[in-house]
């Protein structure tokens, strides 16, 4: 009889303890998605006012409250739908001047260009389909600046088609296109503008704006490179014959170890093969290096910097266009400015 009591105490317990533990397990699962959720919706500020429904802009990573940044850098493919846009809706007279410089490739003459075959890049890098989700290169300032204005403008019409505000139109041409200033002109199909609309402008960022993105949180005296070396999956890659691997190793002197790993091709690669930071930027510190609001400098090492050369504090100068500089876009929410 006492056996049987002593049973049904153990049972009781178990079972008591099964529940509390069951319960706080509960508790704590949904107070962790509730933080993911609040960190996915983060409240968006605009000149200090809330806006309840703007914690997105595409395309994009929510930095701050009002920051976001690409995750890649441009690809040829954005630039190629960018071409696109601009030849039908302006003509033949815009194409010229929207194309990257091909001859950027033969410009790329260090040590371990004899390895390459660039008379091929020149020709396919932009416009064959297996390079479209690699970087592009050989735009200038004055084309990154230009293509930022172009995505607002779209961005903003896709977000008044989706709210019905305005209807899709194919058919545009010259003056008489979708963009920001025309509609809140009242200049676009003779629709009346809604001022309190904010709208995305996306831009270049400013030198420390991209650092503080490539650092993503750490500190910049103990990881200079915006990487934390320590951990398991990044001291793998330093060994393999990765992007990362490669920017930690080769110098435009190593030679030897480039045959030792059998990296047979030094050139931009798929941006997401690079490593992702803790805030989910990929090639902060690698593939290309990046173009910023301070004309003449870029940011960030690439696949022609030597490792020591590559820290994020560091600024690189350039004078034309090169193989080995890109551009990422930051954007921001707007209301816009009606001027007298």
């Amino acid at each position: 009889m006492l056996d049987y009591l002593y049973l049904l105490l153990i049972v009781y317990f178990y079972k008591l303890w099964y529940f509390n533990v069951m319960r706080y397990l509960i508790a704590f699962s949904i107070g962790l998605i509730f933080c993911v959720c609040c960190k996915q919706s983060e409240k968006v500020y605009i000149n200090g006012a809330h806006y309840l429904k703007l914690s997105e802009i595409q395309g994009c990573v929510q930095i701050d409250s009002n920051f976001f940044a690409d995750k890649t850098e441009l690809r040829n493919i954005d630039w190629r739908e960018y071409n696109y846009w601009m030849h039908r809706v302006f003509g033949r007279r815009v194409y010229n001047d929207l194309q990257p410089d091909s001859s950027c490739w033969y410009r790329y003459s260090d040590t371990l260009a004899i390895l390459n075959n660039f008379e091929e890049y020149a020709y396919l890098y932009y416009r064959h389909p297996a390079y479209s989700d690699y970087p592009l290169v050989g735009v200038s300032y004055e084309q990154a600046v230009d293509y930022c204005k172009w995505r607002t403008d779209r961005v903003f019409e896709w977000i008044l088609i989706k709210k019905g505000i305005i209807p899709s139109n194919p058919d545009q041409v010259d003056e008489n296109h979708f963009s920001v200033e025309n509609y809140f002109n009242g200049k676009y199909m003779g629709r009346a503008p809604d001022f309190s609309l904010p709208y995305p402008e996306y831009r270049l960022p400013t030198k420390s704006e991209w650092e503080k993105l490539a650092y993503a949180g750490l500190d910049s005296i103990i990881y200079p490179y915006g990487i934390d070396c320590t951990k398991k999956h990044i001291k793998k890659d330093l060994n393999e014959d990765s992007l990362l691997f490669r920017y930690f190793h080769l110098t435009l002197k190593n030679i030897n170890v480039l045959h030792d790993s059998n990296i047979l091709l030094i050139s931009p690669s798929f941006g997401y093969k690079s490593l992702a930071n803790s805030w989910g930027l990929y090639s902060m510190h690698d593939n290309v290096s990046e173009l910023v609001s301070e004309k003449g400098i870029t940011k960030g090492g690439s696949f022609n910097s030597k490792m020591e050369e590559s820290q994020i504090s560091k600024d690189f100068k350039y004078e034309v266009t090169n193989a080995w500089t890109g551009f990422r876009c930051v954007a921001e929410w707007k209301l816009f400015k009606i001027e007298n």
